[in-house]
Parts: C-alpha cells; structure tokens; sequence
C-alpha cells in the first residue's frame, strides 16, 4: 500500500524508481495507493508527463478505481488474481 501519493514530489530520481517498482508489481501482485491528486495532476508528482502516464497506465488495467463520497481522496486498487 502506497498511502498519499502526491504529498511530495518525487524528482527524476524518484520517479524512475517508482516506475520500475510498479512496473516488477503490474500483474505480478495486488496495490493499494491513495491520493488526493486527479491523475491529470500527476504530472507534477513524477517528473515528467511521460512517466506519469506510465505508471499511471500500469496501475489503471484490470483496476478499481474508487471515489469516496464523503472524501477528497482517490483509491486505486490495482489487483492481481494467479488464473485458475
């Protein structure tokens, strides 16, 4: 689980790493993040567009995304299900 992402942004380095991390988990394992930054925003978290949009694309196949109705925070949860 991946709590507030947006608080601070991450930089070039940051990002990067991010990036590879959720790239190893796409359909490989279940994640949690939580942000209060509409993905139109996540530009300024990452470092460029680009990658934003790359992590972004990762996280978003096969997810709920969930708006609480009563809170300002998104949550997206990008699960991995091993076929049977």
């Amino acid at each position: 689980m991946i709590d507030e992402i947006g608080y601070l942004p991450l930089g070039q380095q940051g990002s990067n790493l991010f990036f590879q991390v959720i790239s190893a988990r796409h359909e490989q394992k279940s994640t949690i993040i939580t942000t209060n930054l509409p993905f139109a925003q996540w530009g300024n978290i990452f470092d460029s567009t680009t990658v934003a949009t790359a992590i972004a694309d990762r996280l978003v196949y096969n997810s709920e995304i969930l708006v609480p109705v009563f809170a300002r925070r998104v949550v997206i949860l990008s699960a991995w299900l091993p076929c049977q």
